[in-house]
């Protein structure tokens, strides 16, 4: 009984671990990824940055859009949902950052 009850606590531990190792990392990339980044906020936008771009897509950012508008540089977005994998598969919760 004590070997079992060692044994889940050393796969307890590794899985802790694991996703403190995974959320380290996770941060360090998006701490790079913005240090990245560049400022173009003093840019402005206009709908010649948008010639060569498929009619659809065209339409959207005009409708979005505002000619003049500050460009943003960079979002930091959070969002959850729901994902199917396969037609016989159900639903699975997702968040993402």
């Amino acid at each position: 009984m004590t070997y079992i009850l060692i044994f889940i606590a050393i796969v307890a531990i590794i899985f802790l671990a694991g996703k403190i190792n995974l959320f380290i990392r996770f941060n360090k990339q998006v701490k790079d990824l913005f240090a990245q980044s560049t400022d173009i906020s003093k840019q402005k936008f206009s709908y010649q940055q948008l010639a060569g771009l498929p009619e659809p897509v065209q339409r959207y950012f005009k409708h979005v859009l505002k000619e003049g508008q500050p460009c943003i540089s960079y979002v930091r977005l959070k969002h959850n949902g729901k994902f199917k994998t396969g037609l016989k598969r159900d639903w699975v919760n997702i968040t993402g950052e």
